[in-house]
C-alpha cells in the first residue's frame, strides 16, 4: 500500500515532467490527476521532447497513482485503467448475435415478483432466443455473455442450461483477483450473477448452504453486498459523462446505478438480521434501506427520472413513517431517531461506504474465495432445490457424502484385494517407458502440468472402482462390462474405429474441455479425474495435437507428434471457438486399453463438474 510520503513522490515524480506546471496552470478545470495525466500525454507527444523515457515515465505515474487509489478510502469507486481488459470487441460481436438490428419485443411482469432490474413498477425483458448462441459461447468465459445466457435459460426455469453458465460467472466471484473488477460491463454481470444466486437459494437456501459450506451464508452475503456495491459506485464516471437525460439517451450507467442502489436496499431488508450483525453492534439494517432507496429516488429526480423511480421514495418514506413498508398505527423512525430524514440517508450512506471498503479488504484477503468443487457443489444444491425442496436438496448432498465414503471404502478393499493377473499386466505394460520419457517428463514440468484429466458421470464412479480403472470402450464391450452413462455415442465410436483408437482411454491436458459442457445440458453429472501424468510416457501411449474425433487431427507415439501439442493452448481456459487456440486447447493422451486405480489421484474424491 502507498502512503502519504510514497503520493508525495509521485508528485514530486510528475512536476519534473517538462512544462508540466505550465500545464498544469493552463488546465485548471482538470481535477483528477489521472486524467491530468491522460490529456498531458498527448500534449507531450506532439512536442520536441517527447521519448520512449518520457511515455515510459507517464505510464509508471498513472499506475503509480491508480494503485494508490485503489488502496485508499476511494478503493471501491476507483477504476484501474491499466489494469482494464479490452473486452469491447466481445461485448459488441455477442450482443449483436443475441439480439441484432431487430427492434425487440418485450415482456412485462410487476417488479415486486422480479429480483433485479426494478426500472419500474412493469420491467421491461427482452424476449430472445438464445439456444443458437449455446454451442457458440458454452466455453467462452466472458461474465457479460454467460450471465446473458444464464439469464435467458433460468428464468425459463431450463436449470441443466442455465446454471452452468451462472457458474462460470460465479467462478470469477469467488476468486481473487478477479480479472475483471475494472471492466464496468463485466462487473456489472458478476453483481447480476452472485444476487441471482442468493435468489435461486432464496431464505431457506441460504440457511440451508451452511450445511454444506460452513459459514457460507454470511460470507455470500457480504460477497454480494461488496460486489452490488462496486456496481452502484463504478457507474460515477459514466454518470458524470453526461449531462441531464435528454429523453432519448439515458447514459447505461446512471440505470445500473439506480438498479444496483434498490437491489441493495432490498437485499439488506430481506435479510435485517444478518446485515445488523454484518454492520456491527448499533447499526439499524432498516436506516440503510431508506439510504438507499432515497439516495435511488434522489438521483434519478436529479436526471428527469423521478417518475420511473418514485416507488422507491416511496418505500423509503414509508420505513421513515411506520418501521415497516405497510402502514401502521406504531410509529415509525420520524418519532424514535435523533435525525432528519436527509440527516439519515447522510449516515446510511457514509456507513454503506465503509462497509463496502471493509468488505473490499477481507476480499483481497482472500477471505471470499471458494474453490471449484465447493462452487460446483452449490450449483447442485441450487438445482436440486429449484427442482424439489431445500429438504430435498439437503438430502441428496447427504447422499452424494455417503455414496463418496461408500466408493472409498469399497476403493481401498480393492487395492487390497485386488492381484488378477490382467491387473497386473496392466500395471507393468505402463512402467514400460518410451525411448524419449525424459522428453517428455522436462516438457510437462516446464509447463506446470502436474496431472492430466479425464471426465465420467457420477454414476460411473462405482464401476470403476469396482472393475480397477479406466478402460477403453473396446475393452468393455470385449468383457461385457456394464457402463451406467457412456459419454461416447456412435458417431464418436465410428470415429475410433476409422482411426484405430478404439482400444484407448482417452486423457486431455485442460480441466474444461468443450465437451463437458456438452454433456452437462444434455443431463449429465459429470466429475473430473485427475491421472498421472507418468501414463505419458508409457511406451504404448499415444499423442494428439487436437480433439482425436476431428478429421484433421494428428496422433502417434513418436516425439514429432508430442512436440505437436501447443501447450500455451493447452493451458488456456474457456475459450471461444473462433478462437485459433480451440482445436489445440484439446490435444489428447491417449492410453492403451486401462488405466489402473493406482494412476487415478482422486478416485476418492473427485472434482465436482
Amino acid at each position: 500500500m502507498l502512503d502519504k510520503e510514497e503520493y508525495q513522490r509521485i508528485a514530486d515524480f510528475i512536476l519534473s515532467f517538462p512544462e508540466m506546471d505550465d500545464f498544469i496552470e493552463e488546465h485548471p478545470d482538470i481535477q483528477r490527476l489521472d486524467i491530468l495525466l491522460s490529456e498531458y500525454a498527448q500534449f507531450a507527444s506532439q512536442q520536441y521532447y517527447y521519448s520512449d523515457d518520457l511515455r515510459i515515465s507517464i505510464q509508471i505515474a498513472k499506475e503509480k497513482f491508480s494503485e494508490f487509489v485503489e488502496q485508499s478510502h476511494l478503493g471501491i469507486h476507483s477504476i484501474n485503467k491499466t489494469k482494464c481488459i479490452d473486452d469491447a470487441s466481445i461485448i459488441c460481436t455477442f450482443h449483436n448475435e443475441a439480439y441484432g438490428d431487430k427492434k425487440p419485443e418485450y415482456l412485462f411482469k410487476k417488479a415486486d415478483v422480479q429480483h433485479y432490474r426494478t426500472i419500474t413498477e412493469k420491467i421491461a425483458y427482452q424476449k430472445v432466443d438464445f439456444s443458437p448462441l449455446v454451442e457458440k459461447y458454452i466455453s467462452h468465459y466472458h461474465p457479460y455473455v454467460n450471465m446473458e445466457i444464464a439469464s435467458a435459460f433460468i428464468n425459463a426455469k431450463q436449470y441443466d442450461i442455465g446454471l452452468p453458465f451462472l457458474q462460470k460467472v460465479l467462478s470469477y466471484v469467488f476468486s481473487y483477483p478477479n480479472i475483471y473488477w475494472d471492466n464496468p460491463t463485466a462487473l456489472y454481470s458478476c453483481a447480476e450473477g452472485i444476487h441471482m444466486m442468493q435468489y435461486l437459494l432464496g431464505r431457506a437456501g441460504m440457511d440451508a448452504l451452511d450445511y454444506i459450506i460452513p459459514d457460507s451464508k454470511y460470507r455470500l452475503l457480504q460477497l454480494a453486498y461488496l460486489y452490488i456495491s462496486r456496481a452502484i459506485y463504478m457507474c460515477d464516471e459514466d454518470i458524470a459523462s453526461h449531462g441531464k437525460w435528454d429523453g432519448e439517451h439515458i447514459p447505461a450507467g446512471l440505470i445500473n446505478k439506480l438498479n444496483f442502489l434498490s437491489i441493495r436496499a432490498n437485499l439488506v431488508y430481506d435479510y435485517r438480521t444478518e446485515f445488523s450483525v454484518i454492520f456491527g453492534i448499533g447499526i439499524n439494517p432498516d436506516i440503510q434501506y431508506i439510504a438507499d432507496k432515497a439516495t435511488a429516488s434522489s438521483i434519478a429526480d436529479r436526471y428527469g427520472l423521478s417518475i420511473i423511480f418514485e416507488e422507491c421514495f416511496k418505500d423509503a418514506m414509508k420505513m421513515y413513517r411506520y418501521g415497516s413498508l405497510i402502514p401502521n398505527d406504531t410509529g415509525g423512525y420520524v418519532d424514535i431517531e435523533d435525525a432528519t430524514f436527509g440527516e439519515l440517508i447522510e449516515r446510511g450512506n457514509i456507513r454503506s461506504e465503509d462497509l463496502a471498503n471493509q468488505l473490499l479488504k477481507l476480499y483481497r484477503e482472500s477471505y471470499f474465495v471458494l474453490g471449484e468443487s465447493e462452487l460446483a457443489e452449490c450449483i447442485w444444491f441450487i438445482k436440486d432445490k429449484l427442482c424439489y425442496s431445500v429438504s430435498e436438496a439437503l438430502r441428496f448432498k447427504e447422499e452424494r457424502i455417503s455414496e463418496y465414503k461408500r466408493w472409498h471404502e469399497e476403493w481401498v478393499q480393492s487395492l487390497i484385494s485386488r492381484s488378477s493377473q490382467a491387473g497386473n499386466a496392466f500395471v507393468n505394460a505402463l512402467s514400460i517407458k518410451k525411448s524419449f520419457a525424459s522428453h517428455i517428463k522436462q516438457a510437462l514440468a516446464q509447463n506446470n502440468i502436474t496431472c492430466l484429466y479425464h471426465f465420467t458421470d457420477r454414476a460411473n464412479l462405482e464401476s470403476i472402482i469396482k472393475n480397477g480403472g479406466l478402460y477403453s470402450w473396446k475393452y468393455l464391450e470385449e468383457h461385457d462390462i456394464s457402463i451406467p452413462k457412456q459419454g461416447g455415442n456412435l458417431d464418436s465410436k465410428a470415429n475410433d474405429q476409422k482411426f484405430g483408437l478404439e482400444d484407448y482411454v482417452r486423457l486431455s491436458f485442460c480441466d474444461d474441455h468443450p465437451m463437458m459442457w456438452r454433456l452437462k445440458c444434455a443431463g449429465y453429472n459429470l466429475v473430473l479425474l485427475k491421472i498421472k501424468v507418468d501414463v505419458a510416457w508409457a511406451k504404448d501411449t499415444l499423442f494428439s495435437d487436437i480433439n482425436a474425433t476431428a478429421h484433421n487431427h494428428r496422433h502417434g507415439d513418436d516425439i514429432e507428434t508430442f512436440n505437436s501439442i501447443d501447450f500455451n493452448a493447452v493451458k488456456q481456459h474457456y475459450l471461444n471457438k473462433s478462437s485459433a487456440m480451440f482445436g489445440p486447447h484439446q490435444a489428447e493422451v491417449m492410453v492403451k486399453t486401462c488405466i489402473p486405480l493406482e494412476y487415478i489421484l482422486n478416485i476418492d474424491n473427485p472434482i465436482i463438474r
